[in-house]
């Protein structure tokens, strides 16, 4: 059935379904949802699988009811997207943590999984531009509305507005994070910069407004990446626009080199006016900890990529590369557990390998094509903007909102040049037709019940209870506990570590339920197997799950499980560089000892301080400590062997263990 619509066009119901969930797709930056854990990504992470799910067979409907169809097979564009998302699922497969490569976690959920729902997101974009050119233009205003909108909410924000994150002041709207805002608005921006190249009055006041508001938004995010992103976009713009101009290459060159004068002029008269406290100032400042550490993470995005050159670690795996080699001079890797090289190329580069990255940069090429060699003049500024978001992205990892106004610029240049195709809602086979359909709503149901429900229900569960825990921690649990039944354990992780917040706030309240408490350290236990079950190379989980032996230990007085120290020890050795398994293992040794002097079990006493002086052979205090261990458990002849040996090689202790040989 058709409709007439008032823009004169005719299109089937199933066509005006697609075009409304395609545009909601769209809208899915906007979302926020406070009950959620990570309620800032994972809102739009969730509402884009969603959208994307459900809009399956309705593109299906429409795909193949349709007597001419265009042809995406020879869209040099689509294939590299397939191409890419091929070669990322073989890494993944491949890689060093192939369910973590795959399906991401609650705070990095940019996998595999997700970037094959851009893949069907594109494709839907191809299905409605091939309705006809408007769709595209108002797909477009949609995506400027969009933004402007974000960058509304982020001026007026602490303001008009509630303040959902602050941090030292920078914008950061309804995204949680000045750089991410800043990432997404990159684009939109330019899209309105074309629209307003392309428009006439009235309608180029209000472009202008808006770039005006993006661009302002932009500067208060406080973002450096952003801003070289938007200067680098500036120059390709000007090269673009020259082409279109009778200028000799002498004045381009010297327009070029008074535009980055002026600029470097303006950026160092900021850092001379504005307060060292203020936002702007951050973006002419780059000797910050935040800058060395970019240099840090890069550097072991590198090395990660030169043990795996070809086919990568695997998406959303740097934590393996971080922890193999981090610096032990460097306190910014050593103080933390990195989970992002906190660039896009590098990262991308590690994660896939030179295949990998040898796609991707084929993707590019086709698109900044596309858009080089269209006569439409608003597609020299996509293209610049398109540079501007690479170079920003370049010194930040890819977000969920960045990637879906990145791949809906993908399909803008996809659809260039390719000739309108006449819809009709009768197939020349309907049994195939109805087959394909059948399949796709078999598809979608299986994704959205078998994975999608699970993930929104953990995600809630999560969220729900943390809001709570200080207040409620009963209620709190109930909802944590809630996620053992769930069929699908998307981040088994993120359950592991709540529990252990659990532990951390219940162990502080006065006289705990003493069998509840037994629970909770088995519950926290059982979801610390489970998790590294999945992922048992993360040494940050080894050492959690041997923190919770040693308040398990704390909280009943009693010797650390052998589990426990195994637990640090696998740390260590999946970590060697991170100080933070070491000192885990000290703290349990540090509680043996405790127990072990107060038990009286002096025996157990010599056998830790025997490892520990094979294991720390320049640590001379635990000779001392060792000999007085000897001489408690009566290991008399052992006491003055070692004593002894403390003096040669420490002879400033000589008058000390003459007065402890003569005790003996």
């Amino acid at each position: 059935m058709k409709t007439n619509t008032h823009l004169g066009s005719t299109h089937t119901l199933a066509e005006w379904t697609l075009c409304i969930l395609t545009c909601a797709t769209l809208l899915t930056p906007l979302l926020f949802f406070p009950d959620y854990f990570s309620p800032f990504t994972n809102a739009k992470f969730i509402g884009f699988l969603l959208l994307v799910e459900i809009t399956l067979p309705v593109y299906l409907v429409v795909r193949f009811s349709r007597l001419h169809q265009s042809s995406l097979r020879h869209n040099p564009i689509i294939l590299a997207i397939l191409a890419l998302l091929l070669a990322m699922s073989i890494s993944a497969l491949f890689g060093v943590d192939p369910f973590n490569s795959f399906f991401g976690n609650a705070s990095r959920p940019t996998g595999v999984f997700f970037y094959l729902h851009l893949g069907l997101f594109v494709l839907y974009l191809q299905e409605l531009f091939s309705l006809g050119t408007p769709w595209k233009l108002r797909l477009t205003y949609l995506v400027v509305g969009i933004g402007t909108i974000a960058a509304l909410y982020g001026l007026l924000e602490s303001w008009l507005l509630p303040t959902f994150v602050s941090v030292d002041g920078r914008a950061g709207s309804i995204f949680g994070n000045p750089a991410v805002f800043a990432s997404f608005l990159i684009l939109p921006l330019f899209f309105s910069l074309g629209c307003l190249q392309r428009s006439v009055r009235p309608y180029s006041h209000m472009f202008l407004a808006t770039s005006l508001l993006m661009t302002s938004a932009i500067l208060l995010t406080g973002t450096r990446s952003a801003l070289v992103g938007l200067l680098a976009g500036v120059v390709c713009w000007m090269f673009l626009w020259a082409r279109h101009k009778p200028l000799p290459w002498k004045s381009l060159t010297t327009g070029l080199i008074a535009f980055v004068i002026v600029m470097t002029g303006f950026v160092l008269a900021l850092r001379a006016v504005v307060p060292s406290n203020h936002v702007i100032y951050r973006l002419t400042d780059f000797s910050d900890i935040n800058s060395q550490a970019r240099l840090t993470y890069w550097k072991l995005g590198l090395i990660g990529w030169f043990d795996h050159p070809f086919l990568g670690v695997g998406s959303e795996n740097f934590y393996t590369i971080a922890d193999q080699y981090g610096d032990p001079a460097n306190t910014i890797t050593t103080s933390v557990w990195p989970d992002k090289s906190h660039s896009a190329f590098i990262g991308r580069l590690m994660a896939t390998g030179l295949v990998g990255i040898s796609v991707y940069l084929c993707l590019l090429f086709f698109a900044c094509r596309a858009l080089f060699t269209s006569k439409e003049p608003a597609h020299d500024l996509w293209f610049a903007g398109l540079i501007a978001y690479l170079v920003h992205g370049f010194f930040l990892f890819e977000t969920v909102s960045g990637l879906i106004v990145f791949f809906f610029l993908l399909a803008m240049s996809a659809s260039q040049n390719v000739p309108k195709n006449e819809s009709t809602h009768t197939s020349k086979d309907g049994s195939v037709r109805v087959l394909t359909v059948g399949i796709g709503i078999l598809f979608a149901l299986v994704l959205l019940l078998g994975f999608i429900h699970p993930m929104n229900q953990l995600l809630l569960a999560i969220g729900k209870g943390n809001r709570i825990l200080q207040e409620n921690t009963q209620t709190a649990m109930a909802y944590y506990q809630s996620t053992e039944s769930l069929s699908f354990t998307w981040d088994s992780r993120l359950i592991a570590s709540t529990y252990t917040d659990v532990l951390r706030t219940s162990i502080q309240t006065p006289n705990p339920p003493e069998e509840r408490f037994r629970n909770l350290f088995k519950t926290a236990q059982i979801a610390f197997a489970l998790s590294l079950t999945q992922h048992p190379l993360r040494a940050q989980d080894w050492n959690d799950l041997a923190n919770i032996f040693l308040l398990q230990a704390i909280w009943e007085e009693t010797d650390i499980a052998v589990e426990g120290v195994q637990a640090a020890e696998r740390a260590i050795e999946l970590a060697p560089f991170n100080p933070i398994p070491k000192e885990t293992l000290g703290q349990i040794y540090t509680q043996k000892i405790a127990f072990y002097v107060a038990n009286a079990r002096y025996d157990d006493l010599v056998a830790v301080y025997e490892l520990l002086v094979v294991n720390n052979p320049d640590e001379l205090p635990l000779l001392a400590n060792l000999a007085a261990a000897y001489a408690k458990a009566g290991q008399t002849h052992k006491a003055i062997e070692t004593a002894n040996l403390l003096k040669e090689r420490d002879p400033a202790s000589a008058s000390a263990v003459d007065v402890f040989l003569e005790s003996l």
